[in-house]
């Protein structure tokens, strides 16, 4: 039996019926703080874009940027809400990300803790794919550990920790994020990984 919460019509529902209490309205904190002193150049991949505030403010800062959703109808708000010359999106399945090497930049927010454990490797590796070599897989995931059902589902600090070093090379990985939202507050990881290159 399929796990409703796998299919794009469970999250196209959740949308229509504006169940999306994750969806903080605006630009995530801890991406504004990040690219406060950060120069975005090239291409930008952003997961589970939602209604699109992140998408548009990589585009904003510089990124040429895609948005990928499940749902339409979180696609739709983000095309009429934001407009920029480097922004486009897609309705696409994120378990199944198809693209070879084409990001120089991965944000992560919202998206990993959503999907059912047993996705979580293949979409890491459809992210692992989609980031150039020495590209930049960084954000946030929801740590929790005594959740059973989701989403969001449990995220043990020591396997997703493990999801990346099998993947990636592992620059930052704070178990206390320093910018997370009050309500999320020392409940939330920060990492950032780098595309491994060719040989290593």
């Amino acid at each position: 039996m399929t796990d409703p919460f796998l299919s794009a019509a469970h999250w196209e529902q959740v949308w229509q019926d504006a169940d999306t209490r994750w969806d903080l309205g605006g630009v995530t904190p801890a991406l504004i703080a990040f690219l406060r002193d950060t120069k975005v150049t090239g291409s930008v991949l952003v997961p589970g874009c939602g209604t699109g505030h992140d998408a548009f403010y990589w585009a904003k800062k510089g990124g040429h940027t895609l948005g990928v959703d499940f749902a339409p109808t979180a696609l739709a708000t983000a095309q009429t809400t934001y407009e920029h010359p480097r922004l486009s999106w897609e309705q696409a399945d994120v378990r199944r990300l198809d693209f070879a090497a084409r990001f120089d930049w991965i944000w992560e927010y919202t998206c990993f803790c959503a999907l059912d454990p047993s996705d979580r490797g293949d979409y890491l590796d459809g992210i692992q794919r989609a980031l150039k070599p020495g590209g930049t897989y960084l954000g946030m995931v929801f740590r929790q550990v005594t959740r059973r059902e989701g989403p969001p589902f449990a995220v043990a600090s020591e396997e997703f920790q493990e999801h990346l070093a099998n993947r990636f090379e592992i620059r930052a990985y704070e178990e206390t994020a320093s910018h997370s939202i009050k309500p999320r507050r020392g409940r939330e990881i920060w990492f950032e990984v780098k595309g491994k290159r060719m040989g290593i």
